[in-house]
């Protein structure tokens, strides 16, 4: 009988590592952690994020010209706006209309801006704190579409693709000098 013990004694710690292995095997289909958490559809959709990030933020490999270029820059920016405008089929008045209606759509959204901004004021006093955080990410969307169409109007008014965030801020929202 002690030989018995023995040989069971020793089964069981040769035993050992295969147990474990099928005890991992067991808890991980049991357990389905990846299949839980939808990690196909979660590591898809944060590299569709990352990707769109890279879109807006990353630049692209087309040669830009800064502000400080050569009038023959300038002009190859301006070549390629009246090469645009010909491609879309657009005359003069149709920019004209276009920069209008552009600058009121700017001036429209910074206005809701405004408004949603003293709501986003009132939740913080008066409000809860979820109320406030969802009215600031209103205000921030209001604001980005009202950036957007100032600065296609402003590439409208100077009669050139390409223009960069400076050229933007310091010509057209502070009015400097070219």
């Amino acid at each position: 009988m002690a030989n018995t013990n023995k040989k069971t004694t020793k089964k069981r710690n040769d035993a050992t590592p295969s147990n474990e292995s099928r005890t991992k095997r067991l808890f991980s289909r049991i357990f389905q952690l990846k299949a839980w958490a939808d990690w196909d559809r979660v590591k898809s959709g944060a590299s569709f994020v990352v990707a769109q990030i890279k879109k807006y933020f990353v630049p692209n490999t087309a040669p830009r010209f800064k502000s400080s270029a050569t009038s023959s820059d300038a002009n190859l920016l301006r070549e390629a706006f009246d090469k645009a405008q010909s491609a879309q089929k657009l005359s003069d008045a149709d920019m004209v209309a276009r920069e209008k209606s552009l600058r009121r759509l700017s001036q429209f959204m910074l206005g809701i801006a405004a408004l949603v901004f003293i709501y986003f004021l009132y939740h913080l006093i008066f409000g809860s704190l979820a109320g406030a955080i969802l009215t600031f990410a209103v205000v921030c969307i209001a604001l980005a579409f009202s950036f957007r169409y100032h600065f296609w109007y402003f590439q409208i008014r100077e009669r050139k693709l390409g223009c960069t965030f400076s050229e933007w801020y310091r010509e057209g929202l502070r009015g400097g000098s070219k």
